[in-house]
C-alpha cells in the first residue's frame, strides 16, 4: 500500500514536471502580447477556474483536511510568492531571455528547493538527493552545451527570482501537505489573479487579444 502510494507521488512530480517544462515555450511566445502583470494574472486565473470546477464536482465528498487559521501565514506566504512574484518574474525573464535557455534556468529551483529545507528545515539530505542535486545541473549545462546563448543578465536574474520564489513556495506547501491540496490551490491561485489583474487595469497595463485571453485561461 505505501509503495503504491509512493508510485503515485513519482508519477505526479513527473506528470507536473513535464507539464511546467511545457509552459516556459509556450508562455514566451505570449510575452509581447500584454503586460507581464495582466498575462501573468490571466495564467492563475485560468488555474483558478479550473480548481473551482473540479471543487464542484468533488462536492463535500473530500477527505483531506480543509486550511485551519494556523495555516493563513503559510498561505498567504506561498499565494505572494509562488503565486504572484514566481509568475511576473518568469513573464518579465521570457521577454528577455530565449525559450531554451529559460527552461533550462527552471532548473535552479530543485536546487533552491533542496538548499532552503536542509539549511532552514534543517531537512537530512542523503546522498541520493545529493547526486540529484548534481545530475539536475549537470544535465542543463550539457543540454545548453555549457553556455546559455542569447541569455542576459536582468533576465537571467530575474529567472533565478522567478525559481527562488518557487523554491520558497515548495517549502511553505510542504508544512501544508496534510490541508486539501484542491483548497490550498484554489486559494492560491484566486489570491494570486486577482491583485495582479486589478493592478494591470488600475496601471493602465495592456491586455491580449480575447482569443489569446481564451488561450493563457486555458
Amino acid at each position: 500500500m505505501a509503495h503504491a502510494s509512493v508510485r503515485r507521488g513519482q508519477l505526479a512530480g513527473l506528470t507536473a514536471a513535464v507539464l511546467f517544462g511545457c509552459s516556459a515555450p509556450l508562455i514566451s511566445t505570449l510575452t509581447g502580447s500584454g503586460s507581464a502583470l495582466s498575462i501573468a494574472g490571466l495564467l492563475y486565473a485560468g488555474a483558478g477556474l479550473a480548481l473551482l470546477a473540479v471543487r464542484l464536482i468533488q462536492g463535500r465528498a473530500q477527505a483531506e483536511t480543509p486550511v485551519q487559521r494556523q495555516d493563513w501565514p503559510a498561505l498567504v506566504g506561498l499565494t505572494l510568492l509562488g503565486g504572484v512574484v514566481g509568475p511576473l518574474a518568469l513573464v518579465l525573464g521570457l521577454a528577455r531571455l530565449p525559450a531554451v535557455s529559460s527552461s533550462l534556468l527552471l532548473n535552479l529551483e530543485a536546487v533552491f528547493t533542496l538548499t532552503i529545507a536542509v539549511a532552514v528545515g534543517r531537512e537530512h539530505l542523503g546522498k541520493r538527493g545529493l547526486l540529484s542535486a548534481a545530475l539536475t545541473l549537470a544535465g542543463a549545462v550539457v543540454l545548453s552545451g555549457g553556455t546559455l546563448s542569447g541569455a542576459s543578465w536582468p533576465g537571467a536574474s530575474l529567472i533565478a527570482l522567478a525559481t527562488l520564489a518557487w523554491a520558497i513556495d515548495n517549502n511553505l506547501s510542504q508544512r501544508l501537505s496534510l490541508r486539501n491540496p484542491i483548497q490550498i490551490a484554489s486559494l492560491k491561485a484566486v489570491g494570486a489573479s486577482l491583485p495582479m489583474l486589478g493592478l494591470a487595469l488600475l496601471l493602465g497595463g495592456s491586455f491580449p487579444s480575447l482569443p489569446l485571453i481564451s488561450g493563457l485561461l486555458g
